[in-house]
């Protein structure tokens, strides 16, 4: 009986699908494949290469840090180099300045070296103390002859009575007159520019009393005057109206007042 059963089975066999040899068990099915020699090289592979990456990252990120830190001690020190180098230029300059202010004040009292000066040196400090004169007086030249203009051009625009004025012949003939004027309103001479900045104020003044205010009193000194006249800048004026103080801008518009920005004193600072 046990030797019928032996052989019912050995016929039956692994090839003719015995349940008990080939039918996989349920967690066999699902276990993975097991891994083979290429696919351990090819992890290998990529660990070290992230490895690698890994690492020139961090060097990079150091290096880059060490660079920012270099550049910013070579700014410093392009600083510092630049301050000192200008500081040595200008000690160097007002040394210059010293010798040559020496220089002039030794040559003033006479003879070559009466001061102790070298004779090769006289020349050349009387030259530049003769070219600085020039310049001074040629400055000055030109800053009266372009006052004069300023100031003809006030008087024939801006004055009340400049078109009678123009039209009558008197003041063309009163050369001779001139002299005799005691308020230096002639733009011929020295204080031109004065004329031209009271012009101005006058001008601002009955532009302000047209609205209203009074006790008018024009703060910007006489020289800003004429620079706003010439740029169309503002004039700063104090006023009053209703009682009460008013300070505040007049806007210049081809020497014409055109705007007026004022505002009570209380109110300027709270």
């Amino acid at each position: 009986m046990y030797l019928l059963a032996l052989s019912a089975v050995w016929l039956q066999g692994p090839s003719n699908g015995s349940p008990f040899t080939d039918a996989p068990l349920p967690f066999e099915q699902l276990k993975a494949p097991p891994d083979t020699a290429f696919d351990i090289l090819m992890a290998s592979l990529a660990m070290i290469l992230l490895s690698a990456i890994a690492a020139g990252v961090f060097l990079g990120v150091s290096k880059l840090g060490a660079i920012e830190e270099l550049l910013r001690k070579q700014a410093a020190k392009q600083t510092a180099d630049a301050a000192a180098r200008e500081e040595r230029q200008q000690r160097a300059l007002k040394e210059v300045a010293d010798r040559l202010a020496r220089g002039a004040i030794g040559s003033g009292g006479g003879g070559g070296t009466s001061a102790g000066k070298p004779d090769w040196l006289s020349p050349t400090v009387d030259r530049v103390v003769d070219s600085l004169e020039r310049l001074e007086r040629a400055q000055k030249a030109g800053t009266s002859q372009l006052a004069n203009t300023l100031a003809a051009m006030a008087s024939t625009q801006f004055t009340p009575s400049g078109a009678a004025a123009g039209a009558n012949p008197a003041p063309s003939a009163s050369r001779e007159d001139r002299p005799h004027a005691s308020d230096g309103a002639d733009p011929s001479r020295g204080g031109s520019d004065e004329t031209l900045s009271q012009t101005i104020s006058c001008r601002i003044t009955s532009f302000l009393e047209e609205k209203g205010y009074h006790d008018i009193q024009i703060v910007t000194p006489p020289e800003e005057i004429d620079a706003a006249f010439v740029h169309s800048g503002q004039v700063i004026v104090e006023a009053r109206r209703d009682g009460v103080i008013h300070k505040g801008r007049v806007s210049l518009q081809n020497g014409t007042p055109a705007a007026v920005e004022l505002r009570p004193s209380h109110s300027i600072f709270p």
